[in-house]
């Protein structure tokens, strides 16, 4: 089992028997060689192996068994082991500064593992096939650009046949002629030899005739042989050349090409020799057959080749498409030798009978020959002109085509160009991402497996998610819970669970995916039954309370993502939201212009993946292709303006982005001022605040701010901005703060604010090694302090540069923060001159350091930040109605009168509910539900009674759609068991006891207004001693533990309340119905007694007790009936009684007490309050101190990370 911390005791209890009859056998985290090994065993399915591997010594040894140097397997696998562990360090640092306990278990390793193998696969497939794409791509290209340099060989050939031709045809053109006029001069002569002529020449064309048709017989053979091996292709041709052993038909056909070309071969590597020689086609189809052919050849190539059965086109033809054409090109050549052969013999007697018969008429007939002869020429010049005009004509035309493919060609590979380079460098890429495969995938792997527990909108993301499914929202409060999560898992659809703080054991089967295979069924249990079970489940469980902790099966049977809010993305929020209220246009643009910008940059990734599936796809000589030219001139268009339109947007992108950086210091301002309100809770509990709050303050700085109001000028706008955003945070948050706290706030906004100034001064105050001292109280200091002081920098030469009357004034002055002195010059800032100032009244005045830290804050934001008052009707108009007002107060105090008053006054209708029973729970839910439908008010009283409600309520008011004029009022004592999720969720407001005797006595006499003018008279100055007694008790707190007392007694109004019963209820005894009693029959003893044990009760220290009873013993005497009776002694002359006998009296001698009482009023020496003022001081540094170097801490590891 894998319980969490303290489940071990509860499963004990409920399952003894596995604990009595069974060995308990404790595992812990694996040890290094665990993960080492696990890790080494999963990897085994991927390649990993690299013979030539040498490992770094920078690699750091997480598996301390590692064997060195190491193999690349080990040393990937030692790398998963050292992330692990460093995990782990991380979390400690987290802890440390945030708080937060993050299990890393072995599950997370395994799914890290589990991941890489994943990943590693998927990734090398998808590189390979990229290569692929690219590779196919370029050679296309290649082939093209081979293609286009023979086209333009073929057409520099086509021209010089142009030219020949054009030649051939002006000399047949002048021939014709010059034979034509001398057969018309001569025509009359030859009339009388024509007829003899025209019998032999009847036999000579009839012997021509044999001779051409034989001819005519083998000549087509010829040039289809030349055509089919003109057109065997290059990759067939390849192949030929490549084989290393050939199969018998090409061998016998490649034989028959050498040797009928004058080749002597011996071996195949001679006939390959031949064959990769550039002119091996064109020495075929360029054969003479007349000059090169001789019988002696022609009957070996009969009997070595022809005659061999296996020499024949179809045989070779299916071993090699390119042996085919040249074993129909070797047998035409001889066929046509043989037939060149037989006309031979009659060629001669044809020329043998025209040669007779011009002789035997040659006397006779001479001039008619000569003319048959001459029309006979002028006819054939006629016949071979209009060939050559018609074979001229057909090469201008392919002239012209093949012209029309050479542009085309060039201008597409002109315009690829770009893409051939960059795919080419991505080609060669190939191999470097390949070898970085291994680390890329190690911490893309890394980051699925644990990023999620580690630092932005859950449901909203999870809705995108399952857009395609209905995504099931539930929570475990939900009546219907099981019900929910039955059909989701029945149905395959998504279910998010909120507030899954704490998990319902129903989900165990779910989370540790116990599926059973039963019968081609999918099963799994859920509660007490089984159900079926589809794959396509999803879980999300989500939880609202970021100090939220889970236990370590939780974190290792879930997958988390963190959706708190970062700095970083803090920043970019409100730099958003400024610009979108300040300069809307630019905000315009910017978003335009991102948002074209990716448009762009998808378009031409989606047009460069087109480009190369059209080369991919097509198909032989990509020129002969007219689609796929279009197409890819097309995409390249359209890749060419989408490239113009992106630079074009650069420059307006440029001025866009130099608007904005004007305004990034109210986001950075923002990041800063958010980061303390995060850490304000390590001082105390309530100190609590969500991004929803600042957010609110932010808003309200942009819109509806007074400051800015008839404002143009944007630069001042801005600046403005930044200090409201300081103040308004400062003066709406120090509501929930109490007092002593309010200048840390102060303090630590002026070192997170933007403004100049020379924030290492700030280190040297926070310094623990610079001690503060009081010399007021303590001059025999002064020289050890001057000589502490003098060792700090900044110090070193300017203390000795005051003169002597100004240190002595700076000592004795009692607001010494106004006395300080100058060390600085005339060109020191003025925030640095009040942080010196800082600096010197820690070193030398503590008891004044918090009035000089104040003066400070005031310098840094203006005079009035700590001016802050408390208006509840303000803070009920800021708040909408699902946010609960939480009025919290110290023990013994109850601020609920606040809200009464402000009903009064707005004359609202308000239902009060008074916690402590279960009554007053079911009373406040029916009055909440009331309320929120009516839009009324509702007060609920002592709510840290009930921690359990107000958890449910935090819930509740999150799914409340209440009216908006409805406001819920909480009212609290500060406990620990608050949660925290309520105080984020609501407006906190912190009230303490009224500070001083005079406020406290007036608090407590007014309580008792309308018993005080019972009689006797004497009852009223009974109440008088009574409260100037529970003001003394209360405010000798504030020096507590080391003057007031020792211990923090939880001293409140119901002890004062009960005093004061016990005084009525024996005045009442002893006087009867008289007006008058005299002071000694009064029972002072037992009044003593009695208010003593009141008081006392809540005492345990034997001193502070006896210290109590001295205190009641001092006030309570009859002696304060007497005129000038002095309540307390002092140098400056004590306190002595009023002399009146009525409230009225009593409440004017109560005015005119000082507002800060001496301590002297306490029963405490004189300079006690200069002690406590020491005190504070130095809690104010440590509490901005402490908050500093959390920040700090939080800065160190985004940047260690």
């Amino acid at each position: 089992m894998n319980p969490p911390e303290d489940g071990l005791s509860s499963k004990a209890a409920t399952s003894p028997a596995l604990f009595n009859r069974c060995v308990l056998n404790w595992f812990g985290d694996w040890s290094d060689q665990a993960l080492f090994q696990v890790g080494h065993e999963l990897t085994q399915s991927i390649d990993l192996d690299r013979s030539n591997f040498e490992c770094p010594d920078t690699v750091p040894v997480a598996y301390r068994g590692l064997q060195l140097p190491p193999s690349h397997r080990e040393t990937v696998v030692n790398s998963m082991v050292y992330i692990h562990y460093s995990l782990q360090r991380y979390n400690e640092k987290l802890f440390k500064q945030q708080g937060k306990v993050t299990f890393l278990t072995p599950r997370h390793f395994l799914d890290f593992v589990a991941q890489y193998v994943k990943l590693y696969n998927e990734k090398r497939e998808d590189l390979e096939e990229q290569q692929r794409h690219l590779n196919v791509g370029l050679e296309k290209l290649r082939d093209t650009v081979d293609k286009v340099r023979d086209l333009r060989v073929s057409l520099a050939e086509k021209k010089k046949q142009l030219e020949q031709k054009d030649a051939e045809a002006n000399e047949k053109l002048q021939r014709m002629v010059a034979d034509q006029r001398l057969a018309e001069q001569e025509k009359t002569a030859s009339l009388e030899i024509q007829a003899a002529l025209d019998k032999q020449e009847v036999e000579v064309a009839s012997r021509k005739k044999v001779v051409l048709e034989d001819l005519a017989k083998a000549e087509p053979a010829v040039e289809e042989a030349k055509a089919s091996v003109s057109n065997i292709k290059r990759q067939h041709l390849t192949e030929v050349r490549s084989m290393g052993n050939p199969p018998q038909g090409v061998r016998l056909a490649m034989d028959a090409v050498c040797t009928l070309l004058g080749h002597r071969i011996n071996d195949w590597k001679a006939v390959q020799g031949i064959v990769r020689k550039d002119d091996f086609i064109a020495s075929i189809l360029m054969f003479d057959n007349a000059k090169q052919m001789t019988k002696a050849l022609r009957n070996k190539m009969r009997n070595d080749f022809l005659s061999n059965p296996e020499f024949t086109f179809e045989k070779v033809n299916r071993a090699s498409k390119a042996c085919g054409p040249l074993v129909q090109w070797v047998s035409a050549q001889v066929n046509y030798f043989d037939i060149l052969d037989r006309v031979g013999p009659l060629k001669l007697e044809v020329e043998e009978l025209e040669e007779k018969a011009l002789n035997t008429k040659a006397d006779a007939k001479a001039v008619q020959n000569k003319i048959a002869d001459l029309e006979s020429s002028i006819n054939r010049y006629k016949t071979e002109y209009a060939a050559l005009i018609s074979e001229t004509q057909s090469i201008k035309a392919e002239m012209s085509k093949v012209q029309f493919k050479v542009d085309r060609s060039v201008r597409l590979l002109d315009s690829l160009s770009s893409e051939r380079v960059r795919w080419e460098e991505g080609s060669k890429s190939f191999e470097i991402q390949i070898s970085t495969l291994v680390g890329d995938v190690l911490v893309a792997a890394a980051f699925l497996a644990y990023s999620g527990l580690y630092d932005q909108t859950s449901e909203k993301f999870l809705q995108r998610e399952c857009k395609d499914r209905r995504l099931t929202v539930t929570s475990f409060l939900d009546d219907t819970f099981t019900k929910q999560l039955e059909s989701s898992l029945r149905f395959g659809n998504p279910i998010l669970i909120q507030d899954a703080e704490h998990l319902d054991p129903i989900l165990n089967h779910v989370l540790n995916k116990e599926y059973q295979k039963t019968g081609g069924r999918v099963l799994i249990q859920l509660g007490k039954q089984e159900i079926d079970f589809s794959p396509a489940f999803k879980i999300y469980l989500s939880t609202r309370d970021p100090s939220a902790t889970f236990a370590p099966d939780i974190c290792s049977r879930t997958t988390f993502v963190n959706f708190t809010v970062t700095q970083s993305s803090l920043q970019t929020q409100s730099l958003n939201d400024v610009l979108k209220s300040e300069r809307p246009d630019v905000d315009e643009r910017r978003s335009n212009l991102i948002k074209l910008q990716g448009e762009f940059k998808v378009h031409l990734r989606q047009l460069e993946k087109r480009l190369l599936q059209a080369l991919n796809e097509s198909r032989g000589n990509i020129l002969d292709d007219d689609n796929v030219i279009e197409t890819l001139e097309t995409l390249k268009t359209e890749a060419a303006e989408i490239s113009g339109k992106m630079s074009s947007t650069e420059g307006v992108m440029a001025e866009v982005e130099e608007i904005t950086q004007q305004y990034s210091i109210v986001a950075r301002s923002c990041s800063a001022v958010f980061a303390v309100l995060e850490q304000l809770h390590y001082l105390n509990h309530f100190y609590q605040f969500s991004l929803q709050y600042f957010l609110d303050i932010f808003h309200s700085v942009l819109h509806g701010n007074k400051n800015l109001a008839g404002q143009t000028d944007h630069n001042v706008r801005r600046d403005v901005i930044v200090k409201d955003l300081f103040i308004n945070t400062f003066k709406r948050t120090a509501l929930g703060l109490l007092q002593k706290d309010r200048v840390t706030l102060g303090m630590l906004l002026a070192q997170a604010s933007p403004y100049k100034m020379d924030k290492s001064l700030i280190d040297i105050i926070l310094d623990n090694s610079v001690e503060g001292k009081d010399l007021s109280s303590d001059p025999d200091e002064r020289d050890l302090a001057f000589t502490q002081a003098k060792k700090i920098g900044v110090l070193k030469e300017k203390l000795d540069a005051v003169p002597a009357e100004d240190w002595d004034k700076f000592f004795t002055e009692e607001l010494a923060e106004n006395a300080v002195p100058p060390i600085w010059d005339d060109r020191t800032e003025a925030m640095d001159r009040a942080l010196l100032s800082l600096l010197l009244v820690k070193l030398f005045r503590m008891d004044r350091f918090v009035p000089a830290a104040e003066r400070f804050v005031n310098e840094v934001f203006g005079s009035g930040i700590f001016d802050v008052v408390e208006d509840l009707k303000e803070t009920v108009t800021q708040v909408s109605a699902t946010l609960p007002i939480s009025l919290v107060s110290s023990p013994g105090f109850d601020a609920s009168y606040k809200v009464d008053n402000l009903v009064e006054r707005m004359r609202v209708k308000c239902t009060n509910i008074a916690m402590g029973s279960n009554e007053g729970l079911a009373s406040a839910d029916k009055a909440i539900s009331n309320a929120a439908q009516t839009g009324s008010w509702v007060l609920v009283k002592n709510v840290h009674l009930a921690p359990t409600w107000l958890q449910s309520l935090e819930k509740r008011m999150g799914s409340l759609n209440p009216h908006s004029d409805f406001r819920l009022f909480l009212s609290m004592e500060s406990s620990l068991k608050i949660p925290v999720n309520l105080l984020r969720a609501s407006r906190v407001l912190m009230y303490e006891q009224p500070a001083g005797v005079r406020a406290n006595m007036k608090d407590s006499m007014s309580s008792l207004s309308t018993r005080a003018t019972k009689s006797p008279v004497e009852r009223t100055r009974l109440y008088l001693l009574l409260s100037f007694l529970h003001a003394v008790v209360q405010e000798r707190l504030r020096y507590a533990p080391n003057l007031g007392w020792r211990g923090f007694w939880e001293f409140n109004d119901s002890d004062y309340e009960c005093s004061a019963f016990i005084v009525d209820t024996w005045i009442d005894g002893v006087a009867g119905s008289r007006t008058n009693i005299a002071p000694q029959n009064i029972p002072w003893e037992m009044l003593r007694y009695m208010v003593t044990e009141t008081y006392g009760g809540k005492i345990d220290d034997e001193g502070d007790f006896r210290l109590l009873s001295q205190l009641v013993t001092s006030f309570l005497t009859p002696a304060a009936y007497e005129v000038d009776h002095k309540l307390v002694d002092g140098p400056d002359g004590g306190l002595a009684v009023p002399s009146g006998t009525n409230l009225q009296d009593f409440n004017a001698w109560i005015h005119r007490l000082p507002e800060r009482e001496p301590p002297t009023y306490l029963g405490l020496p004189a300079n006690a309050e200069k002690l406590l003022l020491g005190d504070l001081g130095r809690s104010l540094i440590g509490n901005v101190r402490k908050v500093t170097e959390l920040l700090d801490e939080g800065e160190q590891l985004v940047t260690d990370v």
